[in-house]
């Protein structure tokens, strides 16, 4: 069973990067659990913190961050440049005897794309609006043909 764990906070300096670091490396080495970590903050603190600066740069400058996902998602006129599998960095722990904890590193690259990002919202919200799909009279799926 996958479960999801976000740790978020608006205000900087509250412990969110070291806390999840320490969660994830908790959950792979203690309870040998696999553990994705996605790095979401255009900061890229949980990125360096895993992989350090120079091991960073490597993704970063091939642009296998998940900013090349977002860029991919707001150009949909170009060709998807985003490559899951050359993004994801695998047991990027430090950590003796810390396996299977992965990250999905973030880039600062993504900084000019952040006031783009709200239309992708608004565009999946306006291709299927609320309810679309749904019959009231049967709270279920439509039936085909209805």
């Amino acid at each position: 069973m996958t479960h999801v764990i976000s740790l978020l906070n608006m205000k900087g300096g509250v412990g969110k990067t070291t806390s999840t670091v320490i969660l994830g490396e908790f959950l792979a080495g203690e309870l040998g659990r696999k553990v994705l970590l996605i790095d979401m903050d255009p900061q890229i603190s949980l990125s360096i913190t895993l992989l350090g600066e120079k091991q960073w740069l490597l993704p970063n400058g091939n642009r296998f961050t998940l900013a090349q996902l977002f860029v991919d998602a707001l150009h949909e006129d170009d060709e998807p440049r985003f490559n899951l599998g050359q993004t994801l960095q695998r047991d990027a722990s430090n950590v003796k005897n810390v396996c299977d904890l992965d990250l999905l590193p973030s880039s600062l690259d993504i900084i000019p794309e952040l006031p783009h990002l709200g239309a992708i919202s608004a565009a999946a919200r306006s291709a299927d609006p609320p309810g679309a799909g749904v019959d009231p009279r049967r709270r279920g799926p439509r039936e085909p043909g209805d």
